[in-house]
């Protein structure tokens, strides 16, 4: 999982989270391919955590993290409705994104018609995903 991350504590539409990591060095909502990346985001203490300068932000992260469980994800779906990666959409290929991992929770992903975009549950060691109206505000990591 090399790289730079950012964890960002702000709730935001999956819309607004595309845009700030964007803006951020053209970064992207952090894809999670494989469950190591999906224990490394859920580590809120590793050293790759680039921004996070001193140990009062980390505390703060922490923090509010505590406060909500779910972060989005960079997969959402497309026009044509199937899921995809936004490191594939992007053209900013980091790894394989064509490939089949997947981590929905139980009944996920929703059938609604509002729910396109993924975000991961933090509550469960394991981490599962979601599909949820992306709209809605949560926290992200941009990679």
């Amino acid at each position: 999982s090399g790289g730079c991350y950012h964890p960002v504590s702000a709730g935001v539409g999956f819309a607004k989270a595309q845009q700030t990591c964007a803006d951020l060095r053209g970064g992207l909502v952090a894809s999670v391919h494989d469950n190591e990346k999906a224990a490394f985001l859920n580590d809120r203490e590793s050293p790759h955590y680039c921004s996070i300068q001193e140990h009062s932000d980390l505390n703060f992260v922490m923090s509010v993290y505590k406060k909500k469980y779910f972060f989005w994800i960079g997969y959402s779906k497309d026009n044509a409705g199937n899921w995809v990666w936004e490191d594939k959409v992007s053209g900013q290929i980091h790894c394989d994104s064509s490939d089949p991992f997947t981590n929905w929770d139980t009944n996920e992903p929703s059938t609604a018609s509002i729910s396109k975009c993924a975000y991961a549950d933090m509550s469960e060691d394991n981490l599962p995903w979601g599909a949820g109206n992306c709209n809605i505000g949560m926290p992200y990591v941009c990679e």
